[in-house]
């Protein structure tokens, strides 16, 4: 039970962190796909202003002193400008579109994307594995990362159990009593 609880704990906590980072598959490709696509998306026959959100040549493209996104630079950039306005006939998503303003997360969230560089990256599925990197003194590499995950936390693993409390935590694992 408390090996079970303690790893859930860990897991979490190391899913926190790398929601902290803004990613364009998971976090700002939804937002567009569901507000931006419709008019600013693959098909030709609903697209407007020429502007496709789903390619990042045309979306960071010079539209006559302006873009539509300004990589490292969300204040200059016009999608920034455009779904924070308070001007009805700028605002994006249009109130006629029936399609609901952006949440402040999702702004939020967009504004960071930008930020950061607005990468789009390919689909998750299209990319390499990545093997990160682990110190070469660590026992074994999850104890890597929960090591590093408490030591952000500023906190320290437990001591070592003795060999009874091991033969007794084995033996619970094993046959679920105590």
């Amino acid at each position: 039970m408390i090996p079970a609880a303690l790893l859930a704990v860990t897991l979490l906590s190391l899913n926190q962190s790398i929601a902290d980072e803004v990613r364009f598959s998971r976090d700002v490709l939804p937002i567009l796909a569901d507000r931006c696509f419709h008019c600013h998306g693959p098909d030709a026959a609903h697209r407007e202003a020429e502007l496709r959100l789903d390619m990042r040549e045309s979306a960071v493209a010079d539209r006559g002193g302006y873009a539509a996104i300004v990589p490292a630079d969300p204040d200059a950039s016009e999608l920034m400008r455009r779904i924070t306005t308070d001007d009805a006939v700028l605002l994006m998503p249009p109130p006629d579109s029936h399609r609901k303003p952006l949440a402040d997360s999702e702004v939020a969230t967009l504004r960071q994307w930008i930020a950061d560089g607005a990468e789009w990256g390919k689909h998750w599925s299209f990319e390499p594995p990545v093997r990160p990197e682990i110190d070469a003194s660590a026992t074994h590499p999850i104890d890597f990362f929960v090591r590093r995950r408490l030591a952000k936390d500023g906190l320290h693993p437990a001591p070592p159990a003795d060999r009874h409390t091991l033969i007794r935590r084995v033996s619970f694992d094993l046959t679920g009593l105590p």
